[in-house]
């Protein structure tokens, strides 16, 4: 039920912003898939919420958040902002990570 809720919030946001240009769907979907799940883990929403400024703690608040419309002039969309935050998370656990 909370991936269906989501995605009916992503989608709507979508269709208020009426700012997508041609890459956006594709790779919006995959950023917020794993801003999705990570934001499902009690620990990583902390911290996100914590280092991105995230209005509230919970995963309701945060996922309203990173579906919502950037309006910050040098940010990239929330959900691809969450997207990053996972991964320097996961670099600092493993900084061979992405080499």
């Amino acid at each position: 039920m909370r991936a269906v809720e989501a995605l009916r919030i992503k989608k709507e946001r979508l269709v208020q912003t009426k700012k997508l240009n041609k890459y956006v769907p594709v790779l919006a979907g995959k950023f917020f898939k794993t801003a999705f799940i990570a934001g499902q883990k009690p620990e990583l929403l902390e911290g996100m919420c914590l280092d991105l400024g995230v209005p509230g703690n919970t995963f309701w608040q945060y996922l309203e958040w990173a579906t919502s419309p950037v309006e910050s002039p040098g940010c990239y969309h929330n959900s691809i902002e969450a997207f990053l935050w996972c991964c320097q998370y996961l670099e600092r656990k493993n900084q061979n990570l992405f080499l």
